[in-house]
């Protein structure tokens, strides 16, 4: 069961960006050649989104509101510490609330969803969220400059979370994100190297897209 919010993260700057396999490279090169490395070894991260019957956070995301939330179970796979987290969107700044969680090794969806509804009603949010989306994918962690952050995230998959067949695969493209403080922000000259364009983008929204191509019709 969860307990109290164990880390909220300040409010922080994102950019996302889609690339191909061919421009992840190059620019891995080019950070090479930066003296630029990772941050750390790279982690197969692991989600369950949630949302409500309506499917309220995907629309509020669809339609670009600036404020919105999104909600999800987060899980690495060499770590045992499951963690429930709301992404808070405020303009074009957002943060995280973090809440530590009961690990399971055998993912139990009715359980999960019990205790996340029981962390949303403690925290006076009158919300009751179903399971929508398991996705997983590969990221890589780099800093370029402090208080500056990229993550390349390959190999996503996306996977109806009633129905383990019903799983997609994106093995071409690569989604680059870009982190960073307000105090950073004259630090990101290095993505004039890039020469990529800056696109709207949401794994939660892609991802439940391509398993429910219905929603298409009413985006």
């Amino acid at each position: 069961m969860g307990k109290q919010v164990d880390k909220i993260q300040p409010y922080r700057n994102e950019l996302k960006y889609i690339i191909s396999k061919k421009e992840f490279q190059n620019i891995k090169f080019l950070l090479s050649s930066l003296n630029i490395v990772p941050q750390h070894e790279p982690n197969t991260i692991n989600n369950i989104y949630f949302d409500t019957k309506n499917l309220d956070c995907f629309y509020e995301n669809i339609e670009g509101l600036s404020e919105r939330r999104k909600y999800r179970i987060r899980w690495y796979d060499h770590s045992k510490i499951m963690n429930f987290e709301t992404k808070i969107k405020s303009g074009s700044v957002g943060r995280k609330l973090t809440e530590k969680m009961d690990y399971c090794d055998k993912i139990d969806l009715s359980k999960l969803t019990k205790n996340v509804n029981s962390i949303l009603k403690k925290s006076n949010e009158k919300l009751l969220l179903i399971p929508t989306l398991r996705n997983r994918y590969y990221r890589e962690y780099f800093i370029t400059r402090p208080g500056v952050r990229l993550t390349f995230d390959s190999n996503i998959t996306y996977t109806d979370p009633k129905n383990k067949l019903l799983t997609l695969t994106d093995n071409y493209n690569v989604i680059m994100e870009v982190k960073y403080n307000r105090k950073s922000q004259e630090k990101l000259d290095l993505l004039d190297f890039f020469n990529i364009r800056l696109q709207k983008n949401s794994k939660y929204v892609i991802g439940l897209s391509k398993i429910n191509p219905e929603l298409k019709l009413l985006t």
